[in-house]
């Protein structure tokens, strides 16, 4: 029997009765401990002692645990009351896909926004091996927002046997021959009881958006044995598209709904791209199939990515014959007579982990090792073959950087948690050479099964392959003082190698040449980022945001002639740079990404208020608490390194704010607006120091000690008594304190094993609110700052970036969405957030990790934001096959 309104669970008060299935009783429940209003899913009374049941309502349980994305209901637990079970949900208000599908169909942009977040979701389901089974618009909800929830994964399994089509075992969950779903959404492999995999719930999702476009199912009938016959047999009825259906999505549908899993999408992700491209440049091809034209980069960086990526491919087969002709003929690469430039994409959703080398190609040129910056944060290693279109993660390799390859391409070597080790890359096994705190990356491996590696610390150390002592090895700088030592490589002798001393001012760093034999050590090209040996002859560098090439002579160690210009617009920074290039005419380098961003004045209904000072790549942004005045921080297209920058808030007026060489990051006032407070890094040590300045124009700066590593500041500590500090340690970071007076000792705030960052201080010095992963991605947590009891989770569909309105009755903070939302604060004694908001402002993604790309002004009336204002992006990565015909 159904349970009455205000029964008590355990703490939850049922509220109403939200609907019933064979597989489940949903309530609308309120949560007494919490405060919040959630949806619980009671397993039937009938069904307590079904074994099957049971069975299958675990198994939900289990899927939904593993599932915490922005568009999948959250589970938050799972309750025991008396001999019932239940699950908790998040409650989603709104209308389902299929109430909103009674009013006809939708118009195409909200169809493909609808589609896309519904992949989204899929996408991070497959991720986890979790197969939905049952997608369809009745499980799919839309919030007021216009958020989509796709619901009740696990369900599908749980669900079958609620119509005539299903008769369920324990031993179905696995077996071959059941038939599992609805009707009107089922693959025709689904419909002949076969076992499926993720490709039926892409042809769900092929029927699901026909229809949003339609207004019809895909595959109708008036029974459900009419359907299914329809879906063994029959086409959906194409020509009832919308003539204004891009042609694109037309192809992304039929390949969803080919009947044939071998023909079939293979994977969801590749519709949410199609589907992005499409959203991005809205004016593209119709079904009307247009006449070929010459790429347009107005149209977005998503439909520019996409050219690149079918250019790869082609290119990238041309780069695999190129190379295996060169390998069978003898030939220098160099004799073939034209170069191919083409570019490649990082593994979707995750952008490369620039400051950690992230490009390394394989001495045949065939593959590159590529690291990214992984959903946690935690650096990922990837293998891309220049064959392939998409590259292939490398399982037990997370945490890597700076790879580095044996010299016949079976191993990779890399930096990890503060160790070297070696990847055997046929076997996966994996071992330990060293540990030292790896602040900077290099290593170098030759045909002797010697090991060459930056310390970070102590300069250039040597150790066998096989595994061994680590020793010393000697590497000056130029002027025989200590540097900061990075990038060692062997030159083709496997005697000699070169280094990079790294020093301030930057104009006085230089490529050095060692010798194992020999304590000698000699400067031989002045240079202000890294330069590498490349066959037949070349040292390449970037100079100037470019890539050139530079003749060397290897019988006497000396640059010859002038640079020549081979690529354009490279990525640089502090004397790092990501160039890489193979034995056989391969170079690769990762490309300077960075939108031109303009600061702009938003008020709360989203409305633009105009522009705050002059276009530039800006990514960091932080109002006085007066109000009248903008501290930001800036890169250099040229060098790649951040400023610190002061403006009116009103006239946008700027000055340079502190005049360092290297990077100051991410400015944060003082609670009287006299000062701010930056990390500044560039110093030979290779440390971020952490420092505070006036902003009255003086150049007076107070060095704060720190705990070393890369420590940022994020806010002051009440009455200015220290600092409130990330750190990027081996757990990922914490968040902490510095005293002024502390001697530089880190108080920890949040320690713990996730990723902690983004502290702020509550205006009455009460609360810090910070970002954590502890849940599986970043959520803002509030917690009692002194210390005591008490932790509470603020954002529901996770968050970064906290900031607190000036007067704490608010804290905001960004979504996944990019969307700024506002949670209401209670004045009590007790903390007590009301639900976040969504404000109709979007930001853009924070461009480098760290950051704060909004502020709040005027009480939260007005926001200063971060917006993209050229979308002219090239492809993360340019590859050069033949490079040397170019400098010839």
């Amino acid at each position: 029997m159904p349970i009455a309104v205000g029964t008590r669970l355990g703490p939850f008060e049922i509220v109403a009765p939200l609907g019933a299935g064979g597989m489940g009783e949903v309530y609308r429940a309120r949560d007494t401990a919490l405060g919040r209003e959630v949806a619980i899913k009671l397993l039937p009374r009938t069904l307590e002692a079904d074994p099957d049941s049971q069975l299958r309502f675990e198994r939900e349980a289990r899927a939904l645990a593993a599932l915490n994305h922005v568009n999948i209901a959250t589970l938050y637990g799972v309750e025991r009351v008396g001999e019932a079970r239940a699950l908790v949900m998040e409650l989603v208000e709104g209308e389902t896909l299929a109430d909103r599908l009674v009013r006809g169909p939708l118009p195409l942009v909200d169809a493909l926004r609808i589609a896309r977040q519904i992949a989204d979701g899929v996408e991070a389901a497959h991720a986890k091996a979790i197969v939905h089974r049952d997608l369809k618009p009745a499980n799919i909800k839309i919030t007021a927002s216009g958020t989509v929830k796709v619901l009740d994964f696990g369900l599908a399994k749980a669900a079958a046997g609620l119509d005539s089509l299903t008769a369920v075992t324990r031993a179905d969950v696995t077996r071959e021959g059941v038939v599992m779903g609805t009707a009107g959404y089922m693959s025709p492999q689904q419909a002949r009881g076969q076992i499926v995999e993720t490709d039926a719930d892409i042809w769900a999702f092929g029927c699901i958006l026909f229809e949003m476009l339609v207004g019809q199912r895909a595959f109708a009938g008036e029974t459900a044995s009419d359907i299914i016959a329809n879906v063994l047999q029959r086409e959906p009825d194409w020509a009832a598209l919308p003539d204004s259906t891009p042609v694109d999505v037309v192809r992304m549908m039929r390949r969803c709904l080919q009947k044939d899993p071998a023909r079939r999408l293979r994977n969801i992700a590749d519709a949410r791209l199609e589907i992005e491209d499409q959203l991005a440049s809205p004016a593209d091809s119709t079904t009307t199939i247009p006449p070929a034209r010459t790429p347009d980069s107005s149209k977005g960086p998503a439909r520019w990515a996409t050219l690149l990526a079918i250019g790869a491919l082609a290119v990238g087969v041309a780069a695999g014959m190129l190379v295996q002709s060169t390998r069978r003929s003898g030939a220098p690469v160099a004799s073939v007579p034209h170069a191919s430039v083409f570019g490649l994409l990082e593994p979707p959703g995750e952008p490369l982990y620039v400051f950690a080398e992230p490009v390394s190609v394989s001495p045949d040129g065939r593959q590159i090792a590529l690291i990214t910056n992984g959903p946690q944060g935690q650096p990922r290693l990837w293998l891309r073959s220049l064959g392939e279109l998409e590259p292939k993660r490398v399982e037990g390799a997370d945490g890597a950087m700076c790879p580095f390859w044996s010299p016949d391409g079976r191993s990779l070597g890399f930096l990890a948690h503060d160790e070297l080790r070696v990847l055997d890359l046929a076997s996966r096994s994996l071992r330990t050479l060293a540990s030292f705190p790896a602040m900077f990356c290099g290593g170098t491996w030759n045909r002797e099964g010697t090991i060459v590696y930056a310390d970070g610390t102590t300069g250039l150390k040597r150790v066998p392959a096989a595994g061994g002592t680590s020793s010393p090895v000697p590497s000056p700088g130029p002027s025989g003082d200590p540097v900061l030592v990075t990038n060692p490589q062997f030159l083709p002798d496997g005697r000699h190698f070169l280094y990079f001393a790294a020093a301030t001012p930057p104009a006085r760093s230089a490529m050095m040449l060692g010798d194992l034999d020999s304590p000698t050590r000699k400067s031989i090209l002045s240079v202000e980022t890294k330069a590498l040996y490349a066959p037949p002859g070349f040292l390449v560098y970037v100079r100037d945001g470019d890539i050139v090439g530079h003749r060397f002579d290897l019988s006497s160690y000396t640059a010859v002639g002038d640079p020549v210009v081979v690529g354009r617009r490279a990525w640089v920074s502090l004397g790092l740079s990501a160039v890489a290039a193979s034995e056989t005419g391969v170079l690769a380098f990762v490309t300077q990404r960075l939108p031109v961003t303009q600061l702009t004045w938003f008020d709360r209904a989203g409305k633009p208020l105009g522009p705050l000072g002059e276009p530039g790549l800006w990514i960091h942004a932080a109002v006085s608490p007066d109000g009248k005045t903008v501290a930001a921080e800036r890169v250099d297209e040229r060098t790649g390194a951040g400023a610190a920058w002061t403006m009116d808030a009103s006239r946008g007026a700027a000055s340079r704010l502190s005049l360092r060489s290297g990077w100051t990051l991410s400015p944060v006032w003082s609670p009287q607006g006299d000062r701010v407070a930056l990390s500044a890094f560039g110093s030979t040590t290779g440390e971020a120091t952490v420092i505070t300045m006036p902003v009255d124009g003086s150049a007076t700066e107070q060095i704060v000690p720190s705990p070393g590593g890369q420590s940022t500041p994020t806010d002051w500590l009440p009455g200015q008594r220290g600092l409130v500090i990330s750190t990027a340690f081996s757990s990922g970071g914490d968040v902490g304190t510095i005293a002024f007076d502390g001697g530089g000792t880190m108080t920890p705030l949040v320690a713990t094993p996730f990723a902690e960052s983004y502290g702020k201080v509550s205006p009455d010095g009460r609360w810090l609110a910070y970002v954590s992963n502890e849940s599986g991605r970043p959520e803002i947590y509030v917690r009692p700052l002194g210390g005591g009891a008490g932790r509470w989770r603020v954002s529901q569909g996770g968050g970064s970036q906290p900031r607190w309105r000036r007067d704490g009755r608010e804290l905001f903070f960004v979504s996944e969405t990019n969307r700024i939302m506002a949670a209401a604060i209670a004045p009590d004694q007790a903390f007590d957030a009301g639900a976040p908001v969504e404000l109709p402002i979007e930001t853009e993604r924070d461009l480098t990790g760290g950051r704060y790309v909004y502020d709040v002004g005027d009480l939260g009336r007005r926001f200063l934001v971060i917006r993209r204002s050229s979308q002219d992006l090239p492809s993360p990565i340019t590859v050069i096959v033949n490079w040397p015909s170019l400098v010839r």
